[in-house]
């Protein structure tokens, strides 16, 4: 018995000193543009894949995935796909294998929710309407950092900056040159070696016709918190993961590349809303 309660005491004083210190790890993204948390651990990225299937099927219902194929890239990948709802990553991320770092705003990850976004390989920019406040150039080279350290390195980077409810017309005006300014200095850093840009698009279903009474009433009770993950209920949604795009065949001018990236995401939107 006692040997047991040792080992309970001990369980429990490790749990407490991983939790101080990833919650200490969040404050200091948090503050500091382009820190990065140390990467994640295959149970933080489990954690992130199982929960965010689970989440999603729950309070967005089920996700038609198509090309998720192409995730399996031999090379480094920056993901970057349209940005419309807070469960945006939760619609392929279940289906990639390995670790995968993301990028997210520091004006959402505060307090409890920046500990455990740095777990799972999250680090944070403090952005004002999708442009970084400060430190932007820092924070590209940290996502340039990223992309080189790895062979397979995998960065998950919304090419818009920010949330756009109305996400069916993608505006060049909506994406900024971050994304592609991360890859061109990483590709400099990496020399000949395979960069990819993997363009993704997310289709959200707004009909609640044929929704279930459980998920009309998780809509209802969380309504409150709608305007952090997106414009209203969703019923379903469609993915669909375009092929990889080598970075070096973009245009290489940074406007004229974001805007390639931009209408390879506009076309398989337009295939998400069609199927």
């Amino acid at each position: 018995m006692l040997i047991l309660w040792l080992g309970a005491c001990a369980a429990a004083g490790y749990a407490l000193l991983r939790i101080t210190f990833w919650s200490i790890e969040g404050y200091r993204m948090r503050k500091t543009p382009g820190y990065l948390p140390p990467p994640p651990s295959r149970l933080a990225m489990s954690a992130y894949r199982h929960a965010g299937r689970l989440l999603s099927y729950l309070y967005i219902g089920r996700t038609r995935v198509y090309g998720a194929e192409n995730l399996q890239f031999e090379g480094r990948l920056l993901i970057g796909p349209n940005h419309q709802h807070g469960f945006d990553p939760f619609q392929f991320v279940p289906h990639m294998q390995g670790s995968l770092r993301g990028i997210g705003s520091a004006n959402i990850l505060k307090g409890p929710l920046s500990g455990i976004a740095a777990w799972m390989g999250v680090f944070a920019v403090p952005t004002v309407k999708g442009h970084a406040e400060r430190g932007g150039g820092a924070v590209v080279n940290t996502c340039a950092r990223v992309l080189a350290a790895d062979p397979r390195s995998r960065l998950l980077m919304f090419p818009q900056g920010t949330l756009k409810f109305d996400n069916y017309e993608q505006r060049p005006e909506d994406y900024r040159t971050g994304a592609f300014r991360a890859m061109q200095k990483a590709q400099e850093m990496i020399g000949d070696e395979p960069l990819a840009y993997l363009p993704v698009a997310i289709h959200y279903r707004t009909d609640s016709r044929g929704a279930s009474i459980g998920r009309r009433l998780l809509h209802l009770l969380f309504s409150p918190a709608e305007r952090f993950f997106g414009s209203g209920p969703k019923y379903g949604a469609t993915c669909v993961i375009g092929k990889p795009i080598l970075f070096t065949s973009l245009p290489q001018e940074r406007h004229a590349g974001t805007d390639a990236m931009r209408l390879a995401i506009k076309a398989l939107l337009e295939q998400a809303m069609n199927s």
